[in-house]
């Protein structure tokens, strides 16, 4: 038997119909403006490619990408067993940047593979960041998707090593009371790290500097030179003369070893000039122990290891300049980006001392103050270039013969 109640179950009043009708109608309505959005969206994007900026994440997004072609201490990986690393990279650029950073393995087999591949993910990412890709690779790569693609292409083994070592340098010179233009720094390594170092180093107008590997020092008539060390070489401030270590530290001043542990010996030092600077940066075991070389005569030692006093750490250095960077719309790195990044981190050390020439990596304020920094040059750049175009634009109307004598 069906009673009154069961009856009225499925009956609906006029009143409930009508708002069950408005609520589709709402759906349905909400669902075609935001198609008409995105539509929108996109066609303003194709008009005007900077609008992608507005309209979406692209300027908050960061690829960390690697090949597992030089993982640390393991060397060639599978590229599913170097996403360990650059997860964690992923995870730090996160938190102390405060960005969306995806981590990204490629199985690639070379350089065009390599580039073709981060070339086609390009668009979805305001920066990329490269991460544990062998040498001499890894600066092709750097090199050439700088110069095709306008997003800053960073590389920590490069960019990342070369400024916090210049920033460290900043601040050694203070204690040691030397100038740049005086100084010959010797480099014991002269792959993807030593060659950063040194670009950025002639950058800064260093007086001299000598590349050394495992065989004394690099010219241009060593065996086995790739295209990068044979590039840096035919600089007339690199490798004035040839021959081993030691005697490549005859009167040196600084020795920054990105190689292997225990090359540099204590007695090298002794034949160093006055206070010399010591950054022994090999991992697992540095080029000498910082214990061997203060009592060598080294006014100032750095390591890679947190335990020393003084930690030579790349990660001073990622996370501030790619917030910066992204927050920017920066479209490349350039190396004044580098100096400049280097200076702002040096200056953070309010107090230079022999055991304290760089902050603490721990320090949450590094990556603000640097972010800040690297947006005020990217935005100097930008304002330079809209100033250069308003005086081209006021120049072509002018006469021939004025146009040439304003810039002659």
């Amino acid at each position: 038997m069906i009673i009154k109640e069961d009856a009225l179950m499925g009956y609906e009043t006029p009143e409930e119909k009508e708002k069950k009708l408005r609520k589709t109608k709402k759906k349905e309505k909400t669902k075609k403006d935001r198609q008409i959005n995105y539509a929108k969206q996109s066609s303003e994007i194709m008009k005007n490619f900077d609008k992608v900026y507005k309209y979406t994440n692209k300027g908050k997004r960061v690829a960390v990408i690697s090949d597992g072609s030089a993982v640390l201490d393991l060397g060639i990986v599978d590229p599913k067993a170097a996403l360990p690393v650059v997860e964690s990279k992923a995870r730090l650029l996160e938190r102390h940047g405060k960005v969306e950073a995806v981590p990204i393995c490629l199985d690639a087999t070379g350089v065009e593979e390599l580039v073709t591949m981060i070339k086609g993910l390009a668009p979805t990412y305001g920066a990329i960041f490269l991460e544990d890709i062998a040498a001499p690779r890894c600066i092709e790569l750097q090199q050439r998707l700088q110069s095709q693609l306008e997003i800053p292409i960073y590389h920590d083994d490069q960019q990342g090593t070369a400024i916090v070592v210049l920033a460290a340098l900043y601040n050694a010179l203070k204690i040691v009371d030397k100038n740049l233009e005086e100084l010959k720094v010797v480099i014991n390594g002269a792959g993807t790290a030593g060659l950063a170092i040194t670009k950025l180093l002639l950058a800064v107008d260093i007086g001299e500097v000598v590349l050394c590997d495992k065989e004394g020092v690099l010219t241009l008539n060593s065996k086995k030179l790739n295209f990068a060390q044979r590039d840096m070489l035919k600089n007339s401030r690199v490798n004035i003369k040839s021959g081993s270590l030691e005697t490549a530290l005859i009167d040196a001043d600084v020795f920054i070893g990105v190689s292997v542990g225990d090359v540099l010996e204590q007695h090298f030092i002794k034949k160093m000039r006055k206070n010399p600077i010591i950054f022994a940066l090999a991992t697992p075991v540095p080029e000498i122990e910082p214990k061997l070389a203060k009592e060598g005569g080294a006014k100032i030692v750095a390591t890679a290891f947190g335990q020393d006093s003084n930690q030579i750490n790349n990660q001073l250095v990622f996370a501030g300049l790619i917030r910066g960077l992204l927050a920017a719309r920066a479209t490349n790195l350039s190396l004044s980006i580098q100096i400049i990044t280097a200076k702002a981190l040096a200056n953070l050390v309010k107090k230079v001392t022999v055991k304290k020439i760089l902050p603490s990596p721990f320090d949450v304020e590094v990556a603000n103050k640097i972010a800040e920094v690297v947006i005020k040059e990217v935005n100097k750049k930008d304002v330079r270039k809209e100033e250069e175009l308003e005086i081209k634009e006021e120049i072509e109307d002018l006469p021939l013969e004025v146009v040439e004598h304003l810039l002659d």
